[in-house]
């Protein structure tokens, strides 16, 4: 058994809970990611957060041995 401390996480899911979706898309969250992005020579920007957009899609469904089964179709991270 091991404990393991992320204080960092823990302050983003503190952050989400209180400002919403728009603390990682707009706040401090993203002002972060694009901070480290550069210290470390990537390119991702404020506009790159504003760009992002969802889109509310049925899940696929099946049902195999008596399990109902639901997968999120293609194009999807998961």
């Amino acid at each position: 058994y091991a404990r393991v401390r992320n204080p960092d996480l823990a302050k983003a899911f503190r952050l989400l809970q209180q400002q919403g979706r728009d603390a990682f898309y707009k706040g401090p969250i993203a002002r972060a990611i694009i901070a480290r992005a550069a210290a470390l020579g990537g390119q991702i920007t404020a506009a790159d957060f504003d760009a992002i957009h969802t889109a509310e899609v049925t899940p696929l469904s099946t049902r195999i041995a008596g399990l109902d089964i639901h997968e999120m179709p293609p194009a999807t991270q998961g």
